[in-house]
């Protein structure tokens, strides 16, 4: 029994899928991919593989000034085309292209503030700072200036919205270690 939705493979099939990619063979039938696919299986034994890569053309060639982009531009193709062609030709990047200056380093966050557990070596070995450490499994824990703005050379700590002196940061560990201990 014929499916409603059988269609035939058209007679000249087989030529026209050695000459058009995919796209265009399912422009031409006006027929879905499941359906080239079929198609594909029956006349060449598989299912064909993506487009063709694009052929370099003969006059390629490229100015001392010109990069990637304006590449890209000319030829109308992408990025890694030309960068296919380029290694075909045995240029390895356009010429004029040069890695531009380091950028200056940039603190990260991490660096500045110690949040988690601080870096060995930056670790606070005062009283205060080991009990820091000890709240940090709890939450966040950093030096901060007495406005609570994060200062890591700062006289205070905070811990969630409050600003706490020394002796306020060990006495809430102590208070978190005896809590610990009782349950």
């Amino acid at each position: 029994m014929t499916s409603p939705n059988f269609r035939p493979r058209p007679a000249d099939y087989a030529e026209m899928a050695r000459k058009l990619s995919v796209p265009e063979l399912i422009k031409h039938y006006k027929a879905g991919p499941r359906k080239i696919a079929l198609w594909n299986r029956e006349t060449i034994g598989s299912q064909r593989g993506g487009p063709r890569p694009t052929k370099r053309p003969a006059g390629f060639e490229i100015d001392k000034d010109m990069r990637v982009a304006d590449l890209m531009a000319k030829y109308a193709v992408g990025r890694d085309v030309i960068r296919r062609w380029l290694a075909e030709i045995g240029e390895t990047r356009p010429y004029g292209f040069q890695h531009s200056a380091a950028a200056p380093a940039i603190k990260r966050t991490r660096d500045i503030l110690t949040f988690g557990n601080p870096l060995l070596y930056r670790r606070d070995m005062s009283e205060a700072g080991q009990a820091a450490e000890y709240l940090q499994q709890f939450g966040g824990v950093w030096r901060c200036a007495k406005t609570g703005k994060p200062d890591p050379n700062g006289k205070f700590w905070r811990r969630g919205n409050a600003v706490l002196t020394d002796a306020e940061i060990i006495e809430r560990a102590e208070w978190m270690r005896s809590r610990r201990m009782a349950a």
